[in-house]
């Protein structure tokens, strides 16, 4: 082979082995948020999951009541490379889809259905399809249909992935079709929420995603095929008796500064430092992370707080990053926080006297151990730091809308 030629071509084998490194961020979408797709940043994204494809009693197969043609169109514009994939399933089914799934499902049925959803990715141009069917929709026929997908979207050049618990194995996941699976997104939220009433606290702390990985890669999934799945929304357990979900704009609506810790009272969330945290391990630990929903971030006059810009950060950078905020950052010459690292006492100064503040230190599973507010006429704050257990923390301080950002260790 002359020299040149080989040169091209291993220049080429470089670019694809590149490609196929490609750190996924995989954001789902579903049809009820549809009409959010023109304030939704796709160059975010590397995968769209657009939710939820299901059949009615007579197999037919539909999005409710959406064409999903004009949200794919924007963010095919906004990113040609993207790959689309239709979502099957999801966690609320209505009554009809429930029966249809069984029925689908069945060995007398499975072929031609298997056939159909195929036919329906090729007819409606998707690069595949993630199966999202969960919990009673799992039952003995789960497996084989798996495979026989597999089978049938392979044949025709797409790909297969698949939503599962955290830390759960369906007991009817035979090994043959977890292998079928071309990625598989951990669903890393829910520890809790509105079926679990008396159980107050966070539905998606750190420590549950790092918990969720290391349990599906004891069960022989290597990285390379999995998913961190993040929550963009939250529970808020005030009233016991009606606990309901929220999105993060909407918390970020109440207080901005919210954006940084993952509790308010008893609503419980992600905050940016939570997401940052757990994108940075995702990157070390499997192949990408995954969104559930993209229109539940922060919007409009509040984008500069979107969670999925403080996804694209890390994943852009490769570390956290110090300062936060998109604009009017607070430099960090303009605040004095030590020492650093602390012990019983940490100290807080501003050269703009007249500046008010809040402040919060929160430790590395995103729960707020220090929360106060003032101003800086009054001389230079100092934080009573004793009860406070050795390690990490992150202070962030609001003063006149601006933030700064740093990350403590206490000995």
């Amino acid at each position: 082979m002359p020299r040149k030629l080989l040169l091209i071509f291993v220049l080429i084998f470089q670019c694809f082995l590149l490609r196929g490194q490609e750190f996924k961020v995989v954001g789902y979408l579903p049809y009820y948020r549809f009409d959010l797709a023109n304030q939704i940043d796709f160059t975010k994204i590397t995968y769209l999951n657009l939710a939820f494809l299901n059949p009615d009693s007579l197999g037919n197969l539909s999005i409710p009541g959406e064409d999903p043609a004009t949200a794919i169109a924007i963010a095919k514009e906004a990113n040609p490379d993207l790959t689309v994939f239709v979502s099957i399933g999801g966690g609320g089914l209505t009554d009809e889809w429930a029966m249809a799934w069984e029925k689908y499902l069945k060995p007398e049925n499975r072929a031609t259905f298997v056939h159909r959803l195929t036919e329906y990715a090729v007819e409606h141009d998707y690069d595949g399809v993630d199966v999202d069917l969960e919990w009673g929709t799992v039952d003995d026929n789960y497996s084989p249909f798996v495979i026989e997908l597999r089978d049938s979207l392979h044949a025709r050049g797409k790909t297969i992935s698949s939503a599962l618990p955290a830390v759960h194995r369906y007991p009817e996941l035979s090994d043959e079709a977890l292998e079928a699976f071309d990625l598989i997104n951990i669903m890393a939220y829910d520890e809790t929420g509105p079926w679990n009433p008396n159980h107050p606290g966070p539905h998606s702390d750190y420590q549950y995603a790092v918990d969720a990985i290391a349990f599906w890669k004891n069960e022989g999934v290597k990285g390379d095929r999995l998913t961190l799945g993040v929550p963009f929304y939250g529970y808020d357990f005030t009233d016991q008796n009606h606990v309901t979900a929220f999105t993060f704009g909407s918390i970020v609506e109440e207080d901005t500064l919210l954006a940084y810790t993952d509790q308010e009272g008893e609503k419980y969330y992600n905050g940016i430092p939570t997401i940052q945290r757990k994108t940075l391990y995702a990157m070390e630990q499997v192949d990408g992370i995954m969104i559930w929903e993209l229109g539940q971030d922060a919007f409009g006059a509040l984008e500069k707080y979107s969670l999925l810009a403080a996804i694209d950060y890390v994943v852009q950078n490769g570390e956290l990053p110090v300062i936060t905020g998109l604009e009017n950052q607070l430099l960090a010459s303009a605040v004095k926080c030590y020492p650093n690292p602390f012990q019983n006492e940490l100290i807080i100064d501003s050269n703009e006297r007249s500046a008010s503040y809040v402040v919060r230190l929160t430790d590395m599973m995103g729960r707020t151990v220090i929360g106060e507010q003032g101003c800086f006429s009054e001389g230079t704050q100092r934080l009573n730091t004793s009860r406070l257990a050795p390690g990490a923390y992150v202070l962030t301080l609001e003063m006149n809308g601006r933030f700064y950002r740093r990350v403590l260790i206490r000995n």
